[in-house]
């Protein structure tokens, strides 16, 4: 009896050691003919799970090109589970972006991308489609043309004439001997977008313009959900997606406010004002649009981050402007 209880034993240990090998097979038979059928490009070797994540370093840019050098303009890489195609070939980009743009018009859905952008009824990581290339003539004719970036133009030129005040009073200053004119710029874009797309004046000690450099960290940081969709949870517990959360909470708040001065200035008989959120109510109002324009939908267009986002490399040079005296600068405004 012993005997047999023991073969019995022996047998399903077995039995179970054939089914796992049978299922291996036939994934790595699968795996070998879908790959034959996909044909990728050239991908260098990658670990199990990870893929090619330990090759990037702190300069993916460089490892990018250095790989490039190595396996062809056109490389595949795996992020985790999400493949990632690098192209260095300006003629292959060009085949991308105007033969096959279609097949490549879907941007990567990231979790801050979902949280920032509404749930993607922005322009940029909103699925192609209909709605998409709407939204999307809708910024190039409302906000990008030539007639809608002239009706800027007092607004450009208010910003320049204070640039240039604060450039000359800096010169004229004894306090340093270099001006930076790095945060200079992106202060003036910033306010020039953010008058001319909201309305308002983008201060740099307002909370938006403190929420707004966090939504920027916050939607360059690494989500281990984006690339193990299986470990999104380890985001949720380490306060990841509850900080970008609050973040967003601000900044929609700020956008609600900006909606109701624009509504209340229209309750009381005026005119939306010319800026690009006025100018949307406009067309909510009207009901010209083939699609649906809610107010999320107005807040996701017109999200933009507060501040440009520097990037950190070696070769970057800094834009400063040294005093010599006797040196002194005479801003002059030039027509447009």
């Amino acid at each position: 009896m012993d005997d047999l209880v023991s073969i019995l034993k022996q047998t399903n240990s077995n039995l179970y050691l054939y089914v796992l090998c049978f299922f291996i097979s036939v994934l790595f038979v699968y795996k070998l003919t879908r790959r034959s059928k996909l044909n990728p490009p050239p991908s260098p070797p990658k670990l199990p799970i990870l893929g090619n994540f330990l090759q990037l370093g702190n300069l993916p840019h460089r490892t990018f090109r250095t790989l490039c050098e190595k396996h062809g303009p056109l490389m595949l890489l795996h992020l985790g589970q999400t493949p990632l195609l690098v192209v260095q070939s300006a003629e292959l980009c060009k085949e991308i972006c105007s033969t096959h743009d279609v097949a490549f018009a879907n941007r990567f859905q990231t979790a801050t991308g979902k949280i920032f952008f509404y749930e993607r009824k922005d322009v940029a990581f909103a699925p192609y489609g209909e709605e998409w290339r709407q939204k999307k003539k809708l910024c190039v004719v409302e906000l990008l043309s030539q007639k809608r970036v002239r009706s800027f133009h007092p607004i450009i030129k208010e910003e320049v004439a204070e640039l240039l005040s604060n450039i000359r009073k800096a010169c004229e200053s004894k306090d340093s001997s270099v001006i930076n004119l790095t945060d200079m710029l992106i202060e003036i874009a910033n306010t020039i977008v953010c008058r001319c797309v909201l309305g308002i004046s983008n201060d740099s000690s307002s909370s938006f313009r403190i929420q707004g450099r966090k939504m920027v960290n916050q939607f360059a940081d690494i989500f281990i959900g984006d690339f193990f969709p299986w470990l999104g949870f380890i985001d949720t517990l380490g306060g990841k997606i509850a900080a970008s959360k609050a973040t967003f909470k601000v900044i929609d708040g700020v956008f609600d406010e900006v909606i109701a001065q624009h509504k209340k200035r229209r309750e009381n008989n005026q005119s939306y004002s010319n800026d690009f959120v006025g100018i949307l109510l406009e067309l909510q109002e009207s009901g010209e649009l083939k699609f649906e324009l809610t107010n999320h939908s107005i807040k996701a267009i017109v999200m933009l981050p507060a501040e440009t986002k520097e990037i950190d490399m070696d070769e970057m040079i800094a834009l400063t402007l040294t005093k010599k005296i006797p040196l002194h600068l005479v801003p002059t405004l030039h027509s447009f």
